[in-house]
């Protein structure tokens, strides 16, 4: 049998030729497409997570969710000599309504009666399916967002953290009470002027926070994630110089 001295080929790459023969192999031959949409542009977001499992059904109302909150002592403390004279007590208004509304928030959905024809058979991912599962994530990050916004001036949004711990200065009211006039409704309020970039600024910021709570320190820190590992880097440095390396607090010398 012979052979020709040259080879003509259609451009290959991989197993698909080129040109007028690879538009024909692909007319003949059936996509092979993995029954699955990978989600590349959402992000996780922890402190959320946290919030929804400690979640609680809220229903009907007015302000529908009433929170009363002492802001005054109801008695107050007095030295007596030794006939246990006292002054005359006063009844006291120690206790305000913080109020919040339930908020509403949307995602509508687009679907065609044209596209659940088209896709009634030989489907691979169900469109509306997976719109459905992109609407979750949506709330979701919207949710996310607006938990580190100032939404004050938004009386559809959620109130935020930044709301919640501001000391007056961007938010002069919160849950319907004044922050004017009532110091015990008045967060401690950091800006990020402070730098808290290392080890020695957190541990600043909380005994700061600590102290501003009458000892009372903070239970969770909310941190982004590329300043606690600058952080961490700084405490894994410092370790390193008080232990020296491979070695352990307390190893004998």
């Amino acid at each position: 049998m012979a052979f020709p001295n040259t080879i003509q080929s259609p451009a290959i790459s991989g197993l698909t030729p080129g040109g007028a023969l690879g538009a024909q192999l692909q007319a003949l031959t059936r996509r092979a497409v993995v029954p699955s949409v990978f989600v590349q542009i959402y992000q996780t977001h922890p402190v959320l997570s946290a919030f929804l499992s400690n979640a609680q059904t809220a229903r009907g109302g007015f302000s529908q969710i009433t929170i009363p909150a002492q802001g005054a002592s109801f008695v107050q403390f007095a030295w007596g000599s030794f006939a246990g004279d006292f002054a005359q007590p006063s009844d006291v208004a120690a206790i305000q309504d913080s109020y919040f509304n339930l908020k509403l928030g949307m995602v509508p959905i687009g679907f065609y009666g044209m596209e659940a024809i088209v896709q009634s058979s030989e489907v691979i991912v169900p469109k509306l399916k997976a719109v459905m599962s992109d609407s979750a994530v949506v709330i979701k990050q919207a949710i996310a967002q607006a938990l580190y916004t100032n939404n004050s001036t938004n009386a559809y949004a959620i109130d935020s953290l930044y709301q919640a711990y501001d000391d007056g200065t961007n938010v002069g009211s919160y849950g319907g009470i004044s922050r004017t006039g009532n110091s015990w409704w008045v967060g401690q309020y950091r800006p990020n002027s402070i730098g808290i970039t290392n080890r020695a600024g957190l541990s600043t910021a909380i005994l700061q926070t600590t102290t501003g709570a009458g000892g009372e320190a903070p239970s969770f820190v909310v941190m982004n994630p590329a300043n606690f590992a600058t952080i961490l880097a700084d405490f894994i440095s410092a370790e390193q110089y008080v232990t020296g390396p491979g070695k352990k607090y307390g190893d004998a010398e």
